[in-house]
């Protein structure tokens, strides 16, 4: 439950062509410094790697504040409430969300700030915050034109509201309904889509068909190398066999996904593994030194490789 799809809302800016042989007109320097500082911020973001990308996108909100660029300012406001939500700092991602959404309301850019009230929902379903987190849910379903796609984010989070308020029924259907809307790419949004109704599964006592859905978002994000994506997938393949009490098989699931916490100091889902991972391989009675070996190392900072660059 603690991970969704929420999209970045990246803005790129173009270069500006004239007709004819008219010479290309390139954004000054100055102008072009802070879209490099956010390209590198999503590339950390998209692994996962979120220590790394707040540094990418504060640079960049620096940069966009000292050249008045509203847009960009708006954009690394979001991208940086993004992360702190990742991390589990949720207030504070709150307060970057509603900073971006006065930014890109006053730009009258509405498909930007619903983007952000969507992701501001999520923040507040994390901080357990659902009757805020419904309204808001609420707005965001208004924002959208009639005959638009159908705006993903919003049916995850409000899936995800539906949980946590006991309604799995309906949470089910449209985590269902967004796996059809998606099925085509089998992409970064249907494997959101496939975590989360796992662990609704799991939730429901039935782990066989929650596995199948979190082996499905596994593969789609080993292969986007999504590591943090990964480790949730890891870990949730292990709360649904210790459900069905095959302790050794979800320790080894804890284990591989306590690795990739560690290995990109993710402290926040770290220490809420270790705790299952130290109840199933008891009740295994599997040793887990070899493991601790790595993880007291890679959590020091003494890894040898940084698989964030």
């Amino acid at each position: 439950m603690k991970r969704l799809l929420i999209s970045i809302g990246i803005g790129f800016f173009f270069l500006l062509t004239a007709c004819g042989t008219a010479p290309i007109k390139h954004d000054p320097p100055h102008l072009k410094i802070g879209m490099g500082q956010i390209k590198k911020g999503i590339e950390r973001y998209q692994k996962g790697c979120y220590g790394q990308a707040l540094t990418y996108f504060y640079r960049a909100h620096e940069r966009f504040a000292a050249s008045d660029q509203v847009l960009g300012v708006a954009m690394s406001l979001n991208n940086l409430g993004n992360v702190y939500r990742h991390m589990g700092d949720f207030d504070k991602a709150i307060g970057f969300f509603d900073e971006a959404y006065a930014l890109y309301d006053n730009l009258k850019d509405m498909p930007r700030a619903r983007q952000v009230l969507s992701n501001k929902a999520a923040a507040l379903i994390g901080s357990t915050r659902l009757a805020e987190a419904e309204k808001t849910l609420q707005h965001v379903a208004t924002l959208g034109k009639p005959d638009e796609k159908p705006f993903i984010p919003l049916w995850h989070n409000q899936s995800v509201l539906l949980i946590k308020q006991k309604k799995m029924t309906e949470a089910e259907a449209l985590l269902q309904k967004a796996l059809k809307h998606t099925s085509a790419s089998r992409g970064a949004k249907y494997a959101a889509a496939s975590y989360v109704l796992g662990t609704l599964l799991i939730a429901k006592n039935n782990s066989a068909e929650a596995i199948l859905h979190l082996n499905e978002a596994l593969a789609i994000d080993r292969k986007a190398g999504f590591y943090k994506g990964i480790a949730d997938d890891l870990a949730a393949l292990g709360d649904a066999y210790a459900k069905k009490s095959d302790h050794g098989i979800a320790t080894e699931y804890y284990k591989r996904s306590i690795k990739i916490y560690a290995l990109i100091d993710n402290s926040y889902r770290l220490n809420s593994v270790a705790i299952n991972l130290k109840k199933n391989a008891a009740k295994a009675k599997l040793d887990l030194s070899v493991t601790n070996h790595f993880i007291k190392a890679w959590s020091k900072g003494r890894a040898l490789t940084d698989p964030c660059n």
